[in-house]
């Protein structure tokens, strides 16, 4: 018969019959080690961040945009030239804003 080998102790056991084994796996070292093994296993998984994505969360850059193609039907090829030279109203140039007058108010 071949020599029975404890995975959790790192050990072969002198005799393989089902007292030795059971005797081994009664002691404190093999419940101990059998602890520490199984605690080792769980240790990875626990630091591990869950990768779903969070309700509402912002998307990366990039990442809902479709590829560059050719534009629909009916759709000018570029975009909308920017307005250059533009004439800009004379509210905007001044920054001011018209006075109203309030005719209950005295000067």
């Amino acid at each position: 018969m071949t020599r029975y080998y404890c995975d959790y102790c790192d050990m072969y056991l002198p005799h393989d019959s089902a007292v030795s084994r059971r005797q081994h796996n009664y002691g404190w070292k093999h419940r101990d080690n059998y602890r520490i093994y199984y605690e080792r296993l769980a240790l990875p998984q626990a630091t591990v961040p869950d990768q779903t994505p969070i309700p509402g969360a912002v998307m990366p850059p990039g990442g809902s945009l479709p590829p560059m193609g050719l534009p629909p039907p009916g759709m000018p090829p570029m975009g909308f030239p920017p307005m250059q030279n533009q004439p800009v109203p004379a509210q905007q140039q001044n920054n001011q804003t018209p006075q109203i007058q309030n005719p209950f108010m005295r000067r």
